[in-house]
């Protein structure tokens, strides 16, 4: 098959993957906390779910930044994350995860429905 044709072939099916991921749902909100022992429950939940869903292990643990090693290689389909705690107004607080990998085919866990799971675990949902 001429090299053209992969290429072409490729590009086809990355569109495809590109709308079937629901890249035009509404954005899966943050969480959200009061600062003291809400935040403080929900940042130790946001530890906990990540150090049992990512494919990486944390590399950086801080009261505002979780991140783990990774993606790294392209093939890999196990999940990488980053969570922030972000100030807001006042005493409140969002919790922000972006979670993916770096497999154009996909990752061991579509990346929405981990970040979902996510947002119900850390909530309390």
């Amino acid at each position: 098959m001429p090299m053209r044709m992969l290429a072409l072939i490729f590009a086809i099916l990355s569109v495809a993957a590109c709308a079937s991921t629901g890249q035009n749902l509404p954005p899966i909100p943050p969480v959200t906390c009061t600062a003291g022992k809400d935040c403080d429950a929900k940042w130790s939940r946001a530890v906990a779910w990540v150090s049992q869903n990512s494919g990486f292990k944390i590399q950086v643990q801080t009261d505002s930044l979780i991140q783990t090693y990774g993606p790294g290689e392209p093939d890999t389909t196990n999940l990488a994350a980053t969570v922030n705690k972000v100030a807001k107004t006042g005493d409140q607080y969002e919790i922000i995860a972006k979670i993916g990998c770096a497999n154009l085919i996909g990752c061991t866990k579509e990346p929405r429905a981990a970040l979902t799971d996510f947002v119900k675990f850390v909530g309390g949902i």
